[in-house]
């Protein structure tokens, strides 16, 4: 049930009431000028385990499933294999298949090793975001996005990240408890499902495979079952997987708004956008201040880093007056200098 579910529970966490994005000055002009916040493509990110952490934490999970499960027999067998398929290099959360695209947020304001990490060396701005998710409107994926890409765009989450090793478990137990309980019920109703099982090795097409057959097998109550468990449990890794992080990043107390988009494409939504970074050209979308479909993101606030110019505060503030945004800006009252 929902109200007991701890994934439900997670991704409808009470928002702050401001939460920070560090950036750089340019960066700073380009979100106020275009009323745009960027979501990157999480490849590109300075967290070389993103998505990949899920994947990790899902095994360890796996572990401690009985080998021999009087309850299930096989189920770690099977646990193994829908993760190892959807994180395969070639199944649903492989770079050819989806991309997840992030902008970052955190509870943190004036935070100097953010100022460090994220805004060139602390000489850029921190700006704070009022967040408004629409009253009833819950910010989680719609398992029918997988048939109706078109018709209703790409699905967004925004949720605080999980540092928790325990919680990170929980969350993933509670992802796949609903396809292993429902495959146990076809597994004994369908021998040729049981041999497509017996003879799959992760990293396969199992789930590929048992889908496809499921697809044209004679209707049953708990083929149904599966077909709903297994598209929810889907829907649950996507809302989770880009939350899960390392617990060395857990001082940057980070939120997450999150997009998924088919890989190279875009969606109809958000196009996507590039721009150049350090060492390659970094894919991204934009998502509307203000007004977005799913949540509405006010810029209220703007901090300037410790290692700002002198004269960098009546800048900014001339800056925001011409483009039209009546918004206060300070300065970090960090007293730190770049050496």
């Amino acid at each position: 049930m929902k109200d007991t579910d701890p994934i439900h529970a997670w991704l409808n966490s009470p928002i702050p009431e401001t939460l920070w994005h560090y950036t750089s000055i340019g960066g700073f002009q380009g979100i106020t000028t275009s009323r745009e916040i960027y979501a990157t493509d999480s490849r590109f990110l300075n967290d070389r385990e993103e998505i990949v952490h899920a994947r990790t934490i899902a095994k360890d999970l796996i572990e401690e499933y009985p080998e021999a499960d009087p309850e299930q027999p096989g189920r770690r067998r099977l646990a193994n294999l829908v993760i190892s398929d959807i994180f395969s290099p070639t199944g649903m959360f492989s770079p050819n298949s989806l991309l997840s695209y992030v902008s970052s947020f955190s509870t943190a304001a004036d935070s100097l090793s953010q100022w460090r990490g994220y805004s060139k060396g602390s000489s850029g701005a921190c700006l704070g975001f009022k967040m408004n998710r629409p009253r009833q409107q819950i910010l989680e994926f719609d398992v029918n996005w997988l048939h109706e890409t078109q018709k209703k765009g790409y699905p967004a989450c925004f949720a605080p990240c999980v540092y928790d090793h325990s919680k990170k478990k929980e969350l993933l137990r509670q992802a796949l408890s609903r396809v292993l309980a429902a495959f146990k019920e076809i597994f004994s109703e369908l021998p040729e499902v049981r041999a497509m099982f017996n003879d799959s090795k992760p990293g396969g097409r199992f789930l590929v495979e048992a889908s496809q057959f499921l697809v044209g097998a004679k209707f049953s109550p708990s083929i149904e079952r599966f077909r709903d468990a297994l598209l929810q449990t889907i829907g649950d890794l996507l809302n989770i997987a880009p939350l899960l992080k390392n617990v060395a990043f857990k001082e940057e107390n980070e939120w997450r708004l999150v997009i998924w988009s088919s890989a190279g494409a875009g969606n109809p939504q958000h196009p996507l956008r590039f721009r150049a970074g350090d060492t390659s050209l970094v894919p991204y979308i934009a998502y509307p201040l203000g007004s977005g479909e799913d949540m509405q993101i006010d810029l209220s606030d703007v901090l300037l880093g410790p290692g700002s110019d002198e004269h960098g505060l009546s800048v900014a503030q001339s800056f925001l007056k011409s483009i039209g945004l009546n918004l206060k800006v300070g300065n970090s009252s960090a007293p730190f200098r770049r050496t």
